[in-house]
Formats: structure tokens, C-alpha cells, sequence
């Protein structure tokens, strides 16, 4: 089973001894000491600056709006760290 599945387990066990102790229909919670399982962090690749530079370099191939506006883009992930959606919503009043 994986990390998450047993974790959901054990809360809904853990929800359930609860209600069970506040109910009085035991007197000890068994599940007070359990803890719940890690679950190890995914590592997000990430390019190194060659790999940035090279991305670059073939965007200012071309000189049009597009290439222009792409490069914008990359350069602003990069600069400031936004998600997409902010990016995207950003409007020219907000500049």
C-alpha cells in the first residue's frame, strides 16, 4: 500500500478511537501514541544555467513579437519564481 493510503487508515482509526474515548465506551485511546507515516518529498528537476542559456539562445533566434514575448515569460519565471496562473492573469494595469 502506499504512504498515503495507510495514513488515511490510520486517521479514520485514530478518528474513530477518539469518538469512542469522549463517548466513554473505552477508557484508553490505543491509537494516542500511533504516528503517522513520512512520505518522502518529490524532487522537482530543475534546468542548470547552461540549459536555461541554451533555452534562450534558440528563443532570440527569431525576431518576432512571439520569440520576444516567450523570452519575456522564461525570464520572469526565472527572476521572480510566479506559477503560471499568476503570470497568466497578470493584467497590464497591474505593471
Amino acid at each position: 500500500m502506499k504512504v498515503t493510503t495507510i495514513n488515511t487508515r490510520l486517521r479514520a482509526l485514530r478518528a474513530f478511537y477518539n469518538f469512542l474515548c469522549k463517548s466513554k465506551f473505552i477508557v484508553k485511546n490505543p491509537m494516542r501514541n500511533i504516528k503517522l507515516l513520512r512520505d518522502r518529498q518529490k524532487t522537482i528537476e530543475t534546468l542548470d544555467n547552461k540549459e536555461i542559456e541554451k533555452l534562450i539562445r534558440t528563443i532570440r533566434k527569431e525576431k518576432t513579437f512571439i520569440s520576444f514575448r516567450d523570452e519575456v515569460i522564461i525570464l520572469v519565471f526565472l527572476d521572480t519564481g510566479v506559477r503560471l496562473s499568476e503570470l497568466v492573469g497578470n493584467e497590464v494595469d497591474d505593471v
